[in-house]
Formats: C-alpha cells, sequence, structure tokens
C-alpha cells in the first residue's frame, strides 16, 4: 500500500486492510485470498492458543502460503525501489 502511495490505519483486520488495497487499486492475488481467513484468529493461532481447532488446519500448507505472499510483496518491493 505504501507503494501504491495509499493511507492505511495500523490494523490487524486482514479484510480491511484489502479492501482498502483495492480501493488504491490492487487486488491480492486469488491465491492468497484464503491468508485472509486469518483475520480472527490470526494471533491466537500464531501462539496455538486454539489446539482443538489443530485438525482444521494444515499448519504446513499455510505457512507455504504466507512464505509465497512473502516472494511476491518482495518482488513488488524490489520493482518499486530504484
Amino acid at each position: 500500500m505504501c507503494c501504491l502511495g495509499a493511507a492505511f490505519p495500523k490494523i490487524h483486520d486482514l479484510d480491511e486492510l484489502a479492501a482498502l488495497l483495492e480501493d488504491a487499486g490492487q487486488s491480492i492475488p486469488p491465491r492468497f485470498a484464503s491468508l485472509l481467513e486469518f483475520t480472527d484468529f490470526a494471533v491466537a493461532f500464531r501462539y496455538d492458543a486454539f489446539p482443538d481447532l489443530e485438525a482444521d488446519m494444515d499448519r504446513p500448507d499455510c505457512a507455504k502460503n504466507v512464505r509465497a505472499l512473502i516472494a511476491y510483496v518482495q518482488d513488488i518491493l524490489a520493482q518499486e525501489t530504484p
């Protein structure tokens, strides 16, 4: 969002940040859309606070998707850096 010159609040609501990104003219690639599901429980899942939900989450796949998103953003930043 910084590269787009868009203002954004310091929040952890991924859905709201995605909407702001869309408003700025950039959408999240569909392959990363599933990561928006972490909005409500991102901090709790990070610290394994919900072990009963463990079976419903493919942690290795989630981690792979997050690494792919980070690489995607790093590529964008590299293109923006003179």
